[in-house]
């Protein structure tokens, strides 16, 4: 199941807390292992470490999440200085991989997928989310329209406009510049930031577990914003610090502060 349902009407993704729990585990399982990651074997055990909640998240069903995870193993295990032949028999497993996982998504995913492919042939319905975000882009201009005055948004024409989509009402009310430009210019600098904490961590750890976290925002930040302008299929992953989502912006922050936590030690060596 997607969704915990708690006492009080609480629900909770555990995929969304198992992100960070994964990179910060993943991370220890690299440095301890970043000798001997030349030896096919360990490329074998990082599939089996990380192959198990991919399955796991794939069944719920949570492809956009799956592929996230599939993304931070595998920027995860480069920077591990992980062969480059290795990375040729990878590619060809998971070719592999996804033919044989293509027939068990559920349908409304197969759908999203055939969307984005032929929208020519698709029905109304299934692409009036998408047309909606174009308009509201559009229709923002450089400028934008002013706060709480956009079309779509306002009038309830954008549905989910408080999670996937976002991105398109404030490009919409605020315009490109100051809007979509200074939240993508926002993120570019906390992902810079965190990229430094990587670059100057002595800890082999420290430095896997900020890059991977920094492989979280540049993932969602990129699918977010790539469909809502029509470059990638619809998919149910936020914008990270924008969106309305509890799950996922506590675990954000939780991230945040690991990083933060990756930087005092490294200070904390530094100056003895």
């Amino acid at each position: 199941r997607r969704w915990i349902q708690l006492p009080g009407d609480i629900r909770i993704q555990p995929s969304e807390f198992g992100r960070v729990f994964i990179v910060v585990t993943f991370a220890q399982f690299l440095a301890n292992r970043r000798h001997r990651i030349h030896q096919f074997s360990n490329t074998i055990a990082t599939l089996i470490y990380i192959g198990i909640p991919i399955v796991l998240i794939f069944l719920e069903p949570d492809l956009s999440m799956s592929i996230l995870y599939v993304f931070i193993w595998f920027i995860m295990i480069w920077l591990a200085g992980l062969p480059l032949s290795h990375f040729a028999i990878l590619a060809v497993m998971g070719v592999f991989t996804i033919s044989l996982a293509f027939p068990f998504l559920a349908d409304y995913q197969k759908d999203r997928i055939a969307v984005f492919i032929n929208p020519e042939e698709a029905d109304e319905e299934a692409l009036f989310n998408i047309q909606q975000a174009e308009i509201s882009i559009g229709s923002g201009g450089p400028f934008g329209k002013g706060y709480m005055n956009g079309t779509q948004s306002q009038l309830g024409f954008l549905r989910v406009q408080h999670t996937d989509f976002i991105f398109s009402v404030i490009t919409e009310e605020m315009g490109l510049i100051f809007g979509s430009a200074v939240v993508l210019g926002l993120m570019g600098v906390v992902l810079w930031r965190i990229l430094r904490v990587a670059y100057i961590s002595p800890d082999p750890a420290g430095k896997l577990i900020a890059v991977g976290i920094a492989a979280v925002l540049f993932y969602q930040t990129a699918v977010n914003v790539g469909m809502n302008v029509r470059l990638l299929p619809v998919t149910g992953l936020t914008l990270p610090f924008v969106s309305y989502g509890g799950s996922s912006l506590v675990t954000l922050f939780i991230a945040i502060g690991i990083v933060q936590s990756v930087l005092m030690r490294h200070r904390k060596q530094e100056f003895g």
